[in-house]
């Protein structure tokens, strides 16, 4: 039996090869094939709402668990153990919008609106993260740059959503709720 232990407790003897790495992966891809067997066939109301609720946690748990990793990676091989909490704090937005790109260009090929809605929105927590905390932990000088890079990349996106609308939320009228 595998004593799993998340959040602060979680530190893998080896990095994603560690048997509780693995139990958190086949936990990701039980809730990912859960969701894609409600895909197939005819949906039914409680089918649509089971599978959204299995894609949202599948991507929680997979957020969290990438996050987790790096946060042992940097526990254990930062040489630096003043800078830590800078280092996490940057880690983990770095991480979280890496996972909002990635699942927003999958949602682009697959053609899937739920997954691009989920990255527009860890990507919205993600940016609100770094302005409300991880901008303070730098100097004056980092902190002004850091801002008008959040500005420019908002004024992008927005040009970017008006332009693409259609490609972002989907055509109106679907077939289920993750699918539009």
């Amino acid at each position: 039996m595998i004593g799993l232990e998340l959040g602060a407790a979680y530190l893998p003897g080896r990095l994603v090869l560690s048997p509780e790495s693995l139990t958190v992966a086949f936990e990701i891809a039980a809730l990912s094939a859960t969701a894609w067997l409600l895909g197939t066939g005819v949906v039914e109301d409680w089918e649509a709402s089971a599978r959204c609720v299995a894609v949202i946690a599948a991507n929680v748990l997979g957020v969290g668990w990438i996050s987790l990793e790096a946060r042992a990676y940097v526990l254990t091989h930062h040489p630096r153990r003043f800078e830590i909490e800078r280092t996490l704090a940057l880690l983990y937005s770095a991480v979280w919008a890496g996972y909002a790109a990635v699942t927003f260009a999958l949602g682009i090929v697959w053609r899937r609106r739920g997954a691009r809605l989920i990255a527009v929105t860890l990507f919205g927590v993600t940016l609100s993260k770094m302005v409300l905390n991880d901008v303070w932990l730098l100097n004056a000088a980092q902190r002004a740059m850091v801002f008008v890079g959040v500005g420019g990349l908002l004024i992008g996106c927005s040009l970017a959503y008006h332009r693409f609308r259609e490609l972002v939320l989907g055509p109106l009228g679907g077939s289920g709720p993750l699918d539009r």
